[in-house]
């Protein structure tokens, strides 16, 4: 066992493995921004987003 390990103590272990406070609010504004994006284009153009997959659809799917 390295002498690190051997004067670390469990607790400490298990505190080191968590994600850093900095990437964990870079995520949450990262998804935040992604939700806040799609909200805005489905208010600002939700009737031809709507027709635009309708039309993928028909592509797609050309039973």
């Amino acid at each position: 066992m390295s002498r690190r390990l051997a004067h670390t103590s469990e607790h400490d272990l298990r505190t080191s493995t968590f994600t850093p406070a900095w990437a964990k609010f870079a995520v949450g504004g990262v998804t935040v921004a992604a939700v806040m994006g799609a909200v805005y284009l489905m208010t600002v153009r939700g009737e031809a987003l709507l027709v635009d997959l309708s039309a993928l659809a028909g592509r797609v799917w050309c039973f």
